[in-house]
């Protein structure tokens, strides 16, 4: 019985990814497709970490508001300054965003 919990055990550890791995993954996942064994452990991952499902939430709002600035940048159809109500409209937007899932 000792060596199937072991073994389960270590199975589990193969498919379990840490923090560190998982915020890694999700940033490279806005950025290039992962793989089904990569997916699978990150869903899994995120399943049952709230802190990176928070950074996953985070991080897709920062990268569609980059990428929607930088095609109206390079269009030339406004130039990007960011002062202080701007930064705490884009932070209230993103706390809104994540209040919301």
């Amino acid at each position: 019985m000792s060596k199937i919990l072991n073994s389960l055990g270590k199975m589990m550890n193969k498919l379990m990814l840490s923090c560190d791995d998982a915020t890694m993954l999700i940033t490279r996942s806005d950025f290039e497709q992962l793989s089904s064994i990569k997916q699978f452990k990150l869903k899994m991952h995120l399943a049952s970490c709230s802190m990176c499902r928070n950074f996953k939430q985070q991080s897709s709002i920062i990268t569609s508001q980059v990428n929607y600035l930088k095609t109206n940048f390079d269009a030339g159809n406004f130039q990007i300054v960011l002062n202080d109500d701007k930064k705490k409209l884009i932070q209230s937007a993103i706390d809104k965003k994540i209040e919301t899932k």
